[in-house]
């Protein structure tokens, strides 16, 4: 049985690959931004609830209520989105 030793030249074709520091660096203030977008789209969900228990005594209440309604559902599909997004990043980043 003939069994080769490695060589150095076979060593330099398994180096991991691993991110560059430029793309770390320019992935870093994107992956800040995405914490920003997450965070506003929770405070705008807060900021609905508000609204809702702040309706009570409106004229138009139903159809107010409809309205923040959509937006909050609206606001959840976007932060859903934003959250696939950042853990598709992430796992990218991870490779």
């Amino acid at each position: 049985m003939n069994v080769q030793k490695p060589t150095a030249l076979d060593n330099k074709l398994t180096v991991p690959m691993r991110p560059t520091q430029t793309v770390v660096t320019t992935e870093r203030p994107f992956q800040h931004q995405m914490q920003q977008a997450l965070s506003s789209v929770d405070n705008f969900g807060k900021d609905v609830d508000s609204v809702l228990d702040g309706l009570h005594s409106s004229v138009n209440l139903q159809a107010e209520v409809r309205q923040a309604r959509s937006m909050y559902e609206r606001a959840m599909e976007v932060q859903q989105s934003l959250q696939k997004l950042y853990r598709h990043l992430r796992s990218a980043e991870n490779v």
